[in-house]
């Protein structure tokens, strides 16, 4: 359930953004495959998340986006182990709006990438705000009753 609004308050964030950015980007989820695919005006990275290997590149513009690179493995954010892409963009989503460091396979070495926050900030959009509560409305819900004791 957590993952289902989390993906629908992304693609409701995606829509809202869209007509100020449509002709640069262009985020495509494919939940059922496990799959991800972002395009920022000259920028290409599709991923894809294989359950032995983690998340896998599956392919990046030639200038390398984030320096990521196709075959890469998508290890770790800031030290926090990901294997699925909602892990991924979870973490990038918190860590706005500073840096991360993104851990890689490639071939058999592993090595740091530093990714900016404006570099995968259209990636995972904006934090979903806190909805308000109502009017009126205790800040939290009372107790329950104690119930008599019997003696």
């Amino acid at each position: 359930m957590r993952s289902l609004t989390f993906w629908s308050v992304l693609l409701l964030a995606c829509l809202v953004t869209t007509p100020v950015i449509a002709s640069d980007l262009d985020v495509q989820q494919h939940n059922a495959q496990g799959s991800l695919s972002w395009r920022d005006g000259g920028h290409v990275l599709d991923l894809h998340s294989d359950a032995a290997k983690g998340i896998v590149v599956t392919r990046a513009d030639t200038h390398g986006t984030w320096g990521l690179q196709q075959g890469d493995v998508i290890l770790a954010v800031d030290g926090h182990s990901v294997r699925q892409i909602a892990a991924l963009v979870d973490r990038l989503r918190a860590s706005t709006p500073v840096a991360v460091e993104i851990r890689v396979r490639r071939g058999r070495a592993q090595q740091q990438v530093t990714v900016t926050a404006r570099e995968y900030g259209h990636l995972v959009g904006p934090k979903p705000p806190i909805p308000p509560r109502p009017s009126g409305s205790p800040a939290a819900p009372p107790p329950p009753p104690v119930p008599p004791s019997g003696g």
